[in-house]
């Protein structure tokens, strides 16, 4: 036998099966009739007093006593089958029709409830049938002529065109057992008695007492829906009232983390010193604000309703992963209506140095106001959180397959060299490739040549060194004006301060400088370390500086990087321009990476030479200092050249510890780069000027088309037709101008609804744009790696939330979301079973 499943009811559903059964009560009290007159009329004279009585003294009656029994008997039941127990088996088959000729012989409290508040109506407008004698009812009958000539309504009299007969309203719904067969209830329809019926039933006392309640029932009704209609009416402000306050809460978190500012503190209490930037700003709106004024009261005057005040960490979590939910819901719909995009896995180190790998989508939007497309960057989330050996690979693909975004639909994969070595050791890379060969493997624009060359240098101590000793140097005069003007004392043509910036032609500077005036640095520091009246810690520090520039090894350090910053900035600068021209690149990167290999040959004797200069300068010794042997408990760590053996002379081993791991690495990625996007311009370079199409011969654009028709195709499934798109190409031709870009291109087809004229030129150009190897400007300036890089070294980054984070880097998107869901969503969590 099916049992049916228990479930305890909550308390909204508890109080309206108890209101439901005071309401019953109520309905029973004046359904029920005495039979002396005596205790009918002192019934009837309190029965007004009582139905008007406080819920309080309804709950302490002895009938509802034994209800709220009934409900904790049977409080563990399926809502549905309760609800089922409570209503009269009859109800389902009553029609609560208006005919009192089809009411039945059992008329509900419910049905008796609907009767009432419609009212009894009587039919006028049509011919009544007569009976056999020719006789019939008329409209006269629904009057009562008294002695004096006037008439009055006999509202209590209706008409059934089913049964052909008449019915006394209240005594249908109201009468006794013992009258219940009487004409009133039953029907009348003896037309020649009509008139002397209608006057003796209007004078019977059974008729009075049936009136009297349904009179009295009808004021109680309309008592209640005056009552519900007052409490709908402060419902709907305090629902009013707390919307405005979560409208003024959500635009409080947007606004934090749009500027990367943490929301708490320490306290979570109002007016408390450590209590947060979230409620400091509460207090600061309460001030101008009357809704957060209000609410603020509410708060601190202890009401016990207002102990939920949506200010505390937990409602500021749930708010803010609603928030962060709607947000990459929309970027993701955005990404699904473009179909085709491109994935940017980067590495980026908070103020901690724990490496971050962030997931970057690249695709074209089109706005529909306009009818333009865009090219957008968003993030999505952080792949691998710090000390996490997860597999990138698997966390990648799980997290697109939450996603819903098909991996077929990649057209790129771009890395920076530390997302590369992870995703090389999952075989990220391949894996993708083999589910979808047409996601091609790009770099991005966001990420900087000479950053990556300065990555992969990292990976030697040696080469650290150097690094370390600049970023000491720059900040260690940068951050005190006292060591600046020092410092401008020995170097009069410093003009402006040094500041931290990514930019790499500043940088290039900055190494220009220090080559040519390190001798001028190294008297600042000394006078900084000998001054006694500046900190011990300040002196050390100088000192330490001093000795760690003053070494042959440092200085020629600095020349062989310099060298390499002034061939490699310019390349990475053309790659980040808003409109790379990759013919140039590629020239570019062709002669770096020959000049490279030159270097390598003659260029440490070069080296030597403007060291050697330098070092006469600062007055140091020409030498390499002695080989740091490393001790380990097995062996001994040692360099060896290529014929295996150790290599202890100091000079043979900067050469090859620094010289050549910093030449050779700087040359494979320039030569790895340059393949890439060699192998990209081939297959797309006509794109990059489209207006140069036309100048291609016929046979040579068929060729182009096919040739790109083949590298996006997988199977038989391609993303273009050749053939089609070799026709298009051709009737495009005509509405082309020199001036045009490819973007622009695109936007006149978009805009001009050319897309059933042109649809595989479209798609192509659609793919084409979501190559990473352009910038992308929806951010202004920056990259959305360098909002990252913000991200995580701002304070809001110390709390450690994936949905903050979110938030934070895609405050454009975040602050475009509608106010509105926003709430509804959030309500639907706190309060699942309240309607809106």
């Amino acid at each position: 036998m099916f049992t049916p499943k228990r479930i305890k009811l909550s308390g909204a559903q508890y109080r309206k099966r108890r209101k439901a059964k005071e309401f019953e009560i109520r309905m029973q009290a004046l359904l029920s009739n005495e039979d002396s007159s005596e205790s009918t009329d002192k019934q009837y004279s309190t029965l007004g007093d009582d139905m008007m009585e406080d819920n309080h003294n309804i709950e302490n009656s002895e009938q509802l006593d034994m209800y709220d029994n009934e409900i904790d008997s049977k409080e563990n039941f399926e809502l549905t089958l309760i609800d089922c127990q409570d209503e009269d088996p009859s109800d389902a088959q009553i029609s609560y029709t208006l005919d009192p000729g089809l009411w039945g012989d059992y008329i509900s409290f419910k049905m008796k409830e609907y009767l009432i508040r419609t009212g009894p109506i009587q039919i006028k407008d049509i011919t009544f049938p007569s009976d056999e004698s020719g006789r019939r009812f008329t409209h006269l009958h629904y009057k009562r002529l008294l002695t004096n000539g006037e008439e009055l309504d006999r509202k209590w009299l209706i008409y059934s065109q089913h049964k052909n007969a008449v019915y006394c309203f209240c005594c249908k719904l109201f009468a006794r057992e013992s009258e219940s067969k009487q004409w009133p209830t039953e029907g009348f329809s003896n037309w020649r008695h009509t008139s002397r019926a209608l006057l003796m039933h209007e004078k019977a006392r059974s008729h009075m007492v049936a009136f009297r309640k349904w009179k009295e029932l009808e004021i109680f009704l309309k008592n209640q829906n005056s009552s519900d209609a007052e409490h709908r009416k402060i419902i709907k402000q305090e629902k009013e009232h707390c919307q405005n306050v979560l409208e003024r809460f959500i635009s409080i978190i947007k606004f934090l983390t749009s500027q990367g500012l943490s929301l708490r503190g320490t306290s979570d209490e109002l007016y408390d010193r450590d209590n947060g930037n979230f409620l400091k700003l509460i207090e600061l709106m309460a001030k101008f604000d009357p809704h957060i004024s209000e609410h603020v009261r509410r708060v601190t005057t202890n009401s016990y309703l207002w102990k939920v005040n949506y200010m505390s960490d937990l409602i500021q979590t749930e708010l803010i992963a609603v928030m962060a939910t709607q947000t990459k819901k929309q970027i993701i719909e955005s990404i699904k209506q473009a179909k085709y995009y491109s994935i940017i896995i980067s590495t980026s180190l908070d103020k901690g140095s724990d490496e971050y790998y962030s997931l970057i989508v690249r695709f074209v939007a089109k706005d529909q106001e306009t009818q333009k497309f865009y090219p957008r960057e968003h993030f999505l989330c952080f792949l691998v959180q710090p000390n996490n050996i997860t597999d990138i690979g698997d966390v990648l693909l799980n997290e697109l397959a939450k996603m819903e975004l098909c991996v077929n639909d990649i057209r790129c994969q771009a890395y920076d060299h530390r997302s590369l070595l992870k995703a090389e050791k999952s075989l990220l890379q391949s894996r993708i490739t083999q589910m979808n060969k047409r996601a091609f493997i790009l770099p991005s624009a966001c990420h900087s040549l000479v950053s990556v060359v300065r990555t992969v240098l990292c990976e030697s101590m040696e080469v650290i060194h150097c690094f370390v000793t600049f970023r000491k140097l720059f900040d260690f005069f940068t951050i005190s004006e006292y060591h600046w003007d020092v410092l401008k004392k020995y170097s009069p043509t410093l003009s402006t301060k040094f500041s931290k910036t990514s930019d790499w032609d500043y940088q290039l500077k900055i190494m220009d400088y220090l080559q040519n005036h390190l001798s001028q640095i190294f008297e600042a520091l000394c006078e900084i370390g000998e001054d006694r009246n500046r900190d011990p810690y300040e002196m050390y520090e100088a000192q330490c500086l001093a000795e760690d520039i003053s070494t042959f090894k440092f200085v020629c350090g600095i020349i062989i990087w310099h060298e390499i910053l002034t061939k490699i900035s310019p390349i990475s600068n053309m790659l980040q321009s808003s409109n790379p021209n990759l013919q140039e690149i590629i020239v570019s990167m062709s002669d770096a990476a020959l000049h490279f290999k030159q270097y390598k040959q003659v260029g440490f004797s070069e080296v030597l030479r403007e060291a050697e200069k330098i070092a006469q300068e600062i007055e140091i010794e020409t030498i390499f200092p002695a080989v740091d042997i490393v001790k380990t408990r097995l062996n001994k760590r040692l360099t060896t050249n290529e014929d295996g053996q150790a290599v202890v002379d100091p000079k043979e081993h900067f050469i090859i510890n620094f010289f050549e791991y910093v030449i050779d690495n700087t040359t494979r990625i320039t030569e790895e780069r340059l393949m890439q996007i060699k192998n990209h311009y081939e297959t797309f370079k006509v794109f990059y000027n489209i207006f140069e199409l036309q100048n291609l011969g016929a046979d040579t654009l068929k060729e182009y088309c096919d040739n790109v028709d083949k590298t996006l195709r997988e199977g038989d499934y391609s993303d273009i037709d050749g053939n089609d798109m070799c026709t298009e190409l051709k009737n495009l031709f005509g509405f082309l101008t020199p001036e045009m870009s490819t973007l622009d291109t695109m936007n006149f087809i978009s805009k001009n609804d050319l897309e059933t004229v042109f649809p595989n030129v479209l798609i192509l150009l659609r793919i084409f744009f979501t190559f990473p190897l352009m910038l992308s400007e929806q951010d202004g300036s920056l990259s959305k790696l360098d909002i990252i890089k913000n991200f995580l070294h701002s304070p809001i980054s110390e709390e450690n939330s994936a949905d903050l984070s979110l938030l934070s880097i895609e405050s454009q998107i975040s602050s475009t979301t509608c106010m509105n869901d926003t709430i509804d969503a959030f309500t639907s969590v706190q309060c699942p079973n309240v309607d809106s």
